[in-house]
C-alpha cells in the first residue's frame, strides 16, 4: 500500500528553488540578474527584456551553468561529466545534470537570440536524422552562406507541413532581413511549403529556390559536426528532451563559432558572454 505524500511536499519543492530575472536590455545591454522583489521594479524599466528563470538553489547558480554549457559544447555523457565535476569537489548525480539541461539549455539560448547578428539572404536548408524514442526524427536545420545558424527544428516527419512550420520559424527569426535565395535538396516537400509561405505573403514572390547539391555542401559538413556532440547522448527517449537538448547544442556551437556579437575569440570570452547574460559577472 501506498503512503500518502505529506501535505508539505510542495512547499519543499518550492524551498529548494531560487528564482532569478534575469534582464536584457533592448539595446544590446549586458543582462543583470536580481531576485522576483525587484520584478516590479525591473518591468518597469523601459527597453527591457525580461527573462525569469528558477534556479535548484541546492547548487550555485555558476555549478548549473557550468555542468549546461559544459554538456551542451563538449559532447560528452552525464556519467562523464558527474566524474569531472566529483574531480573538482562537487558530488552531483548524472541524473540531477540531465534535469538541468532540460531545464535551462532553452533558457541560455532566450538571453542569445538579441546578439546573434545579421544573417545573409542566401540560406541553405536540409534536414537530418537524429534517433529518439528508437525511432528516426528529422532535425530541420537552416544556415546562410558562411554557415551561421537561423534555425532548426525537430520534427517527427519530412513532410511538407512540416517544411512548411520550419520555414514559418525561421522567417520570425529573421524578420528584420528575409531571403534572397533559399537552396534545397530534391525533397519534394520543399517547393511546397516554399509555394505556401509565399502564398501567405510571408515570402517574397521574387525569393529563387535551388536545388543545387554543391551549394549545400556547408550545411552537411555542418551536420556532421553536431552528429559528433549528438553521437554520446546514444539517442533520445522523448520528442521534448531532444528539443530541449538539442536547443542546447546549437546554441552553445553558435557561441563557440563567433557568431554572437559579444562573443570573444577564446574559451574565456565564451565563459564571460554566457555569465554576463545571466549576470553572474561584471
Amino acid at each position: 500500500m501506498k503512503k500518502p505524500r505529506p501535505k508539505h511536499s510542495k512547499a519543499r519543492t518550492r524551498a529548494r528553488q531560487g528564482r532569478v530575472l534575469v534582464v536584457t536590455s533592448g539595446k544590446g545591454g549586458v543582462g543583470k540578474t536580481t531576485s522576483t522583489a525587484g520584478l516590479g521594479a525591473a518591468l518597469a524599466q523601459s527597453g527591457q527584456k525580461v527573462v525569469l528563470v528558477d534556479f535548484d538553489i541546492g547548487f550555485p547558480v555558476e555549478i548549473i551553468l557550468l555542468c549546461v554549457r559544459w554538456y551542451c559544447k563538449y559532447g560528452i555523457s552525464y556519467r562523464d561529466l558527474a566524474e569531472m565535476m566529483s574531480e573538482r569537489g562537487v558530488s552531483v548525480d548524472p541524473s540531477t545534470i540531465f534535469r538541468w539541461v532540460q531545464r535551462y539549455a532553452p533558457e541560455i539560448e532566450k538571453p542569445v537570440r538579441p546578439y546573434r547578428g545579421h544573417r545573409s539572404g542566401a540560406w541553405r536548408v536540409d534536414e537530418t536524422c537524429v534517433r529518439v524514442g528508437g525511432r528516426w526524427r528529422y532535425l530541420f536545420r537552416a544556415v546562410d552562406k558562411h554557415g551561421r545558424l537561423i534555425a532548426s527544428m525537430l520534427a517527427g516527419r519530412r513532410d511538407t507541413g512540416a517544411a512548411y512550420h520550419f520555414l514559418r520559424k525561421a522567417l520570425r527569426v529573421v524578420s528584420d532581413y528575409p531571403p534572397s535565395s533559399v537552396t534545397t535538396d530534391k525533397l519534394a516537400s520543399y517547393p511546397k511549403a516554399i509555394r505556401r509561405v509565399q502564398d501567405e505573403g510571408l515570402l517574397p514572390q521574387d525569393v529563387e529556390h535551388r536545388t543545387s547539391k554543391y551549394l549545400n555542401n556547408i550545411i552537411e559538413a555542418d551536420h556532421g559536426a553536431l552528429k559528433r556532440v549528438i553521437r554520446p547522448t546514444r539517442g533520445f527517449q522523448t520528442m521534448k528532451a531532444a528539443a530541449a537538448t538539442l536547443m542546447g547544442f546549437e546554441t552553445m556551437r553558435m557561441i563557440r563559432r563567433g557568431h554572437c556579437v559579444l562573443r570573444e575569440r577564446h574559451a574565456i570570452g565564451e565563459v564571460r558572454l554566457v555569465n554576463q547574460l545571466f549576470g553572474l559577472a561584471a
